[in-house]
């Protein structure tokens, strides 16, 4: 079984940085990184034809399950999925671990998802607006799960990723020795 705090886990919207901002985390903690998406990606193939296929609510019950596996492993820095939070089994197991908010805003996630089209949630004529929806109805579960909260878009990921580090209690993972 894992140590309470062994994980750090990184939360937030589409386009907050988890992937970019939990790798340069991970180098500086000398842990392994675990993102959740990517695990999907490799083990389902591509998110948007897990939604075509199979649902939103297949793709939930995938991404439930890399979530327990990365829990049940070793010390490691955990970027999720935006709607991991959706869950209250979720919510519930992150209890935990510290965990990372990562905030941005509008303007930031606008300039960050570009065109972006792999994205199902943000599918239709204005993927902004769609983003703040998605936003308005995680944004309670982020908060209150958050033990450090962070702007994301204050800095390229390795800043966020050292201010992050900086705000680390020291006794919250297991550091490799470089």
């Amino acid at each position: 079984m894992t140590p309470v705090n062994a994980h750090v886990v990184l939360v937030g919207p589409m386009a907050s940085g988890k992937s970019a901002v939990g790798r340069e985390l991970a180098g500086l903690l000398g842990l392994p990184l675990s993102d959740l998406d990517a695990g999907i990606v490799a083990r389902h193939g591509a998110i948007t034809q897990i939604f075509a296929r199979h649902g939103e609510e297949h793709f939930r019950a995938l991404e439930r399950g890399e979530l327990l596996a990365a829990l049940a492993g070793e010390p490691a820095v955990i970027a999720t999925g935006g709607g991991v939070v959706l869950d209250p089994r979720n919510r519930a197991d992150l209890a935990g671990s510290t965990v990372v908010e990562l905030q941005i805003d509008a303007a930031t996630a606008q300039r960050r998802l570009g065109q972006d089209s792999s994205r199902p949630i943000l599918a239709g004529p204005d993927p902004i607006a769609a983003w703040s929806a998605v936003l308005a109805d995680r944004a309670q579960h982020y908060s209150s799960l958050a033990t450090i909260t962070v702007d994301a878009a204050a800095g390229t990921a390795a800043e966020v990723a050292s201010a992050i580090a900086a705000r680390l209690p020291q006794n919250t993972v297991t550091r490799r020795t470089p």
